[in-house]
């Protein structure tokens, strides 16, 4: 999983990451992820806070997205939704991450 930002493959986006996105008039965004969906295809969907300008989008297995933000990750470096599995069934969720994941962060400003 990538921890850097800059221009990453959009599967690795987890909650409380942040990226740019364009809304449907092409103007940019930088968004906060609450819920990443995977496919059988190997693409996936990204839902956004309630309060970002762009409520979702759909990725290709090779999209590419400008990340602006990594949130932090469990201590045993999984993504948060898979931390109720051994090892780590212990792990108390960051209130970032909890507030990401249930879509209430605020907007961030235009990038």
């Amino acid at each position: 999983m990538a921890l850097t930002t800059g221009w990453q493959y959009a599967r690795t986006l987890e909650t409380g990451d942040r990226y740019i996105t364009t809304d449907l008039d092409n103007n940019r965004h930088e968004v906060t992820v609450s819920t990443v969906t995977e496919h059988l295809d190997d693409s996936n969907s990204v839902r956004n806070q309630y309060a970002d300008p762009v409520d979702h989008a759909h990725y290709t297995y090779s999209a590419v997205v400008h990340v602006t933000y990594r949130a932090p990750r469990c201590p045993h470096g999984h993504d948060w939704r898979w931390c109720e599995r051994r090892p780590c069934v212990d792990c108390e969720w960051p209130a970032e991450i909890d507030t990401a994941y249930m879509g209430n962060a605020p907007a961030r400003t235009a990038a």
